[in-house]
This record gives C-alpha cells, sequence and structure tokens, in this order.
C-alpha cells in the first residue's frame, strides 16, 4: 500500500522548463518564470544545449513583447549568455 506522501510524489510536478509551456499559453509568462529555469538548466545535462534554448525562446517571446520592460531584457540576457556558454562547451566537445 502507498501512503499518501508517496503517491503525490514528483511523478506530477513540472519542472521549470516544462512549466514555461504552461504559463506562456495561459499568457501569464514572467520573467521570473525564465529565471527559474535557467536556475534549473544543468550545464553537464546531454540535454543542456537545447534545454537552454528552449528558455532561451520563451526569453524571446517575453523580451519581444515587453521590449522597454528591464526586467525581460535582463533576464533575456541572461538566458542568451546560458545559451552561448552551452553552445561554446558543445562545439568544444564535439572537436
Amino acid at each position: 500500500m502507498i501512503d499518501s506522501g508517496e503517491a503525490s510524489g514528483s511523478e506530477t510536478e513540472l519542472t521549470p522548463i516544462q512549466a514555461l509551456y504552461g504559463y506562456y499559453n495561459q499568457g501569464v509568462l514572467r520573467p521570473v518564470d525564465i529565471q527559474a529555469a535557467i536556475n534549473y538548466l544543468n550545464p553537464i545535462s546531454p540535454d543542456a544545449l537545447s534545454d537552454a534554448e528552449e528558455v532561451l525562446g520563451f526569453a524571446e517571446s517575453g523580451f519581444r513583447t515587453n521590449p522597454s520592460d528591464p526586467e525581460w531584457s535582463n533576464v533575456h540576457e541572461r538566458a542568451q549568455k546560458v545559451y552561448d556558454h552551452r553552445q561554446r562547451i558543445n562545439s568544444q566537445r564535439s572537436k
């Protein structure tokens, strides 16, 4: 028998990256959501580059919608830096 603590495990919880899709679809995506996804990224994951690209895509969308908002500008810049870094690491590994 599974107790209620085990039944409510992380199986149903979304990662911060997965949650971005829901926030975006509901029209409630915020810079803090992007930052949470950036913080969640694992630099040694095999999916590090694609995950960073996903986050950057959401950041770009928010920045394009709110170009004069400094929070969106800052989080977009952070997401771009993370993506660029992951891309450099990926290209170094493939040499």
